[in-house]
Protein backbone atom coordinates (compact mmCIF):
# COMPACT_ATOMS: atom_id res chain seq x y z
CA UNK A 1 0.00 0.00 0.00
CA UNK A 2 1.56 3.55 -0.57
CA UNK A 3 1.20 6.89 0.93
CA UNK A 4 -1.33 8.18 -1.50
CA UNK A 5 -3.75 4.58 -1.09
CA UNK A 6 -3.30 5.64 2.39
CA UNK A 7 -4.57 9.06 1.74
CA UNK A 8 -7.96 8.23 0.12
CA UNK A 9 -8.84 6.25 2.99
CA UNK A 10 -11.54 7.38 5.02
CA UNK A 11 -10.80 9.04 8.34
CA UNK A 12 -10.50 6.01 10.79
CA UNK A 13 -8.11 4.35 9.03
CA UNK A 14 -5.71 7.57 8.67
CA UNK A 15 -5.93 7.26 12.33
CA UNK A 16 -4.92 3.90 12.97
CA UNK A 17 -2.27 3.73 10.04
CA UNK A 18 -0.55 7.27 11.71
CA UNK A 19 -0.77 5.84 15.24
CA UNK A 20 0.95 2.40 13.90
CA UNK A 21 3.43 4.55 12.11
CA UNK A 22 3.88 6.09 15.81
CA UNK A 23 4.61 2.77 17.20
CA UNK A 24 6.83 1.85 15.11
CA UNK A 25 8.81 4.92 15.75
CA UNK A 26 8.58 3.87 19.50
CA UNK A 27 10.11 0.64 19.20
CA UNK A 28 12.89 1.44 16.45
CA UNK A 29 14.14 3.94 19.01
CA UNK A 30 13.53 1.21 21.60
CA UNK A 31 13.85 -2.40 21.19
CA UNK A 32 13.74 -2.39 17.62
CA UNK A 33 17.39 -1.54 18.25
CA UNK A 34 17.27 1.50 15.36
CA UNK A 35 16.36 -1.16 12.61
CA UNK A 36 14.61 0.21 10.35
CA UNK A 37 13.21 -2.75 8.72
CA UNK A 38 10.72 -2.70 11.83
CA UNK A 39 9.03 0.70 10.27
CA UNK A 40 6.45 0.68 8.02
CA UNK A 41 7.84 1.83 4.76
CA UNK A 42 10.61 0.17 5.95
CA UNK A 43 12.96 3.90 5.98
CA UNK A 44 13.25 6.62 8.23
CA UNK A 45 13.02 9.79 6.39
CA UNK A 46 9.56 7.56 4.35
CA UNK A 47 8.18 7.07 7.38
CA UNK A 48 8.76 10.82 8.75
CA UNK A 49 7.34 12.07 5.69
CA UNK A 50 4.44 9.69 5.39
CA UNK A 51 3.44 10.44 8.95
CA UNK A 52 3.16 14.35 8.33
CA UNK A 53 1.30 13.42 5.02
CA UNK A 54 -1.08 11.62 6.94
CA UNK A 55 -1.49 14.55 9.58
CA UNK A 56 -1.78 17.06 7.35
CA UNK A 57 -4.62 15.49 5.67
CA UNK A 58 -6.89 15.62 8.63
CA UNK A 59 -8.81 19.18 8.71
CA UNK A 60 -7.43 21.59 11.33
CA UNK A 61 -10.11 20.40 13.87
CA UNK A 62 -9.98 16.73 13.08
CA UNK A 63 -6.44 16.78 13.72
CA UNK A 64 -5.03 14.08 16.37
CA UNK A 65 -4.87 15.11 19.50
CA UNK A 66 -2.17 12.51 20.69
CA UNK A 67 0.51 13.58 18.18
CA UNK A 68 1.52 16.85 16.47
CA UNK A 69 3.43 17.73 14.18
CA UNK A 70 6.37 19.03 16.44
CA UNK A 71 6.68 15.54 17.95
CA UNK A 72 6.57 14.29 14.52
CA UNK A 73 9.88 16.30 13.93
CA UNK A 74 10.85 15.20 17.28
CA UNK A 75 11.05 11.17 16.14
CA UNK A 76 12.86 12.63 12.97
CA UNK A 77 15.28 13.85 14.91
CA UNK A 78 15.79 11.29 17.02
CA UNK A 79 15.59 8.68 14.41
CA UNK A 80 17.81 9.82 11.73
CA UNK A 81 20.10 12.43 13.74
CA UNK A 82 20.18 11.42 17.61
CA UNK A 83 22.69 9.11 19.07
CA UNK A 84 25.42 9.15 15.81
CA UNK A 85 28.14 7.46 16.28
CA UNK A 86 31.84 8.59 15.96
CA UNK A 87 32.08 7.00 13.39
CA UNK A 88 28.92 8.56 10.76
CA UNK A 89 29.78 11.70 12.50
CA UNK A 90 33.28 11.40 11.11
CA UNK A 91 32.32 10.02 7.70
CA UNK A 92 29.98 12.93 7.31
CA UNK A 93 33.24 15.23 8.59
CA UNK A 94 35.46 13.63 5.59
CA UNK A 95 32.85 13.59 3.39
CA UNK A 96 32.61 17.43 3.57
CA UNK A 97 36.75 17.70 3.39
CA UNK A 98 36.45 15.80 0.10
CA UNK A 99 33.63 18.44 -1.56
CA UNK A 100 36.00 21.36 -0.66
CA UNK A 101 39.44 19.26 -1.74
CA UNK A 102 38.07 18.46 -5.05
CA UNK A 103 36.06 22.04 -5.17
CA UNK A 104 39.47 23.63 -4.64
CA UNK A 105 41.62 21.27 -6.80
CA UNK A 106 43.91 20.58 -3.51
CA UNK A 107 46.01 17.14 -2.82
CA UNK A 108 44.64 14.02 -1.15
CA UNK A 109 46.47 15.17 1.80
CA UNK A 110 46.06 18.86 1.96
CA UNK A 111 44.47 19.03 5.32
CA UNK A 112 46.76 16.95 7.19
CA UNK A 113 48.53 20.17 8.74
CA UNK A 114 45.57 22.00 9.35
CA UNK A 115 42.91 19.07 10.41
CA UNK A 116 43.99 19.18 14.09
CA UNK A 117 43.78 22.91 14.93
CA UNK A 118 40.78 23.35 12.64
CA UNK A 119 38.58 20.99 14.95
CA UNK A 120 39.85 22.68 17.58
CA UNK A 121 41.21 26.21 17.84
CA UNK A 122 38.17 28.37 17.66
CA UNK A 123 36.26 26.21 20.31
CA UNK A 124 37.81 26.27 23.35
CA UNK A 125 38.90 22.56 23.70
CA UNK A 126 35.55 21.47 22.05
CA UNK A 127 35.71 19.94 19.11
CA UNK A 128 33.19 20.05 16.33
CA UNK A 129 32.88 16.40 16.24
CA UNK A 130 31.25 16.89 19.61
CA UNK A 131 29.26 19.47 18.78
CA UNK A 132 27.59 17.99 16.24
CA UNK A 133 27.20 14.66 18.30
CA UNK A 134 25.76 16.99 20.79
CA UNK A 135 23.16 19.01 18.35
CA UNK A 136 19.51 18.61 19.83
CA UNK A 137 17.56 19.19 16.57
CA UNK A 138 18.37 18.85 12.83
CA UNK A 139 18.72 22.57 12.97
CA UNK A 140 21.53 22.55 15.49
CA UNK A 141 23.18 19.46 13.47
CA UNK A 142 22.67 21.01 10.18
CA UNK A 143 24.37 24.24 11.79
CA UNK A 144 27.50 22.36 12.52
CA UNK A 145 27.76 20.78 9.05
CA UNK A 146 27.91 24.08 7.74
CA UNK A 147 30.39 25.23 10.20
CA UNK A 148 32.80 22.58 9.23
CA UNK A 149 32.18 23.04 5.56
CA UNK A 150 33.11 26.62 6.18
CA UNK A 151 35.89 26.19 8.28
CA UNK A 152 37.26 23.54 6.05
CA UNK A 153 36.88 26.24 2.57
CA UNK A 154 38.83 28.80 4.77
CA UNK A 155 41.40 26.14 5.48
CA UNK A 156 41.69 25.21 1.66
CA UNK A 157 41.77 29.06 0.96
CA UNK A 158 44.57 29.20 3.76
CA UNK A 159 46.41 26.38 2.07
CA UNK A 160 46.02 27.61 -1.30
CA UNK A 161 48.01 31.06 -0.66
CA UNK A 162 50.40 29.58 1.43
CA UNK A 163 51.20 26.65 -1.65
CA UNK A 164 51.41 29.84 -4.05
CA UNK A 165 53.59 32.05 -1.98
CA UNK A 166 56.19 28.62 -1.85
CA UNK A 167 56.01 28.79 -5.64
CA UNK A 168 57.43 32.92 -5.57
Amino acid sequence: MTIDEILEHDERFRYMMLDRMRLDCEYFLGNGDRYSKCLWTGNVTEQIEAMKAIYESFPDDKKPEWISLEEIERYAYKMAYQRRTSYEVEYEINQIEEEVRREYGLPDNWYGDVYGSLLEAPYSGTNLETAMKMAKSVEEYEEALQLIRKNFEVAAASYQEEEEEDEI
